[in-house]
């Protein structure tokens, strides 16, 4: 798009047409779906994207924000930068924040063979009843339960207060309990 064209495309918005504003939802959807395209992104994503970007583009112009209107693509461009850093660096938290179930084991109950396969399948239960909940509920049962961590070093690393911590706790306890019952009702 030239210059000129984004200098009156960005005129337009901040006058108020909606054909303008039309425009720049067609013209950052355009934006967005080559971007993303190139990445592999799912088209649904893509889609929603356009949409960030967009309400983000046309509020910069709205408030003025959009300081050189002739540069308007290069604008839309820098957007989409920041929202894919922002949505790897998210992605990257998520990830280190995700706790492995690699190395949770549970405390033998004795040197007796009927007590080392009961509890294997007990761990195995455990392990597929954690693997189905939530990321947040299962850090939490995992870093409380299985690695004994304090509550306050819980709810600190994980930014929570101590009430949302102890609603949290309770809750996926609870979620843990019945889906463990529910493993072991289907196995016996």
């Amino acid at each position: 798009m030239l210059p000129s064209a984004c200098m009156n495309l960005v005129d337009g918005v901040q006058a108020g047409a909606g054909t303008a504003e039309e425009e720049l939802y067609r013209v950052v959807c355009q934006a967005t779906t080559a971007r993303l395209s190139r990445c592999g992104a799912p088209r649904a994503d893509a889609e929603d994207s356009a949409h960030d970007t967009f309400l983000i583009v046309l509020g910069a112009i709205q408030s003025g924000g959009l300081r050189e209107p002739g540069r308007l693509m290069g604008f839309i461009k820098v957007v989409l930068h920041r929202q894919a850093a922002g949505h790897i660096t998210s992605m990257m938290r998520a990830r280190q924040r995700s706790v492995s179930l690699d190395h949770v084991s549970l405390r033998h109950r004795g040197p007796d063979p009927e007590h080392e396969v009961i509890d294997h399948e007990l761990l195995g239960m455990v392990h597929r009843a954690l693997a189905g909940m939530r990321p947040r509920s299962r850090e939490v049962i995992v870093r409380s339960y299985l690695q004994e961590q304090t509550n306050a070093r819980v709810r600190s690393e994980m930014g929570m207060t101590e009430v949302q911590h102890r609603n949290l706790k309770h809750c996926a306890l609870s979620m843990l309990r019945q889906r463990v019952q529910r493993a072991a009702r289907v196995a016996a």
